[in-house]
């Protein structure tokens, strides 16, 4: 019981703590898809959490530069199952959230 303790600590402490988008970034969403929403951040900020961080402790969206994420969101995404609905909800999160910094935002 102690060990499984110590590894959901050390889990606890490694996950970077990540904010849920606001009204503001949607704003910054839309200078590269046109048609995006604060709902559609927030699904792509949930899917994130929920798909990608139950194989791994997830990567602050600006752990990576652009390319390497534009590599790599495909290949995670097909090893986790994800629609490609899903994938693009993903997207638009870790590239808004990396342009506004939003991942950090005190609460």
């Amino acid at each position: 019981m102690f060990p499984l303790f110590l590894i959901s600590l050390f889990l606890l402490c490694c996950t970077p703590s990540l904010m849920p988008p606001i009204e503001t970034d949607v704003d910054i969403a839309r200078r590269q898809w046109k048609n995006s929403s604060l709902s559609q951040l927030n699904e792509g900020y949930t899917l994130y959490i929920n798909k990608c961080g139950h194989c791994h402790y997830l990567h602050r969206p600006d752990q990576y530069p652009d390319e390497k994420w534009n590599k790599m969101l495909p290949i995670m995404g097909k090893r986790a199952k994800l629609d490609s609905l899903q994938l693009d909800l993903i997207t638009k999160y870790i590239f808004t959230a990396k342009e506004t910094k939003s991942f950090s935002r005190k609460k």
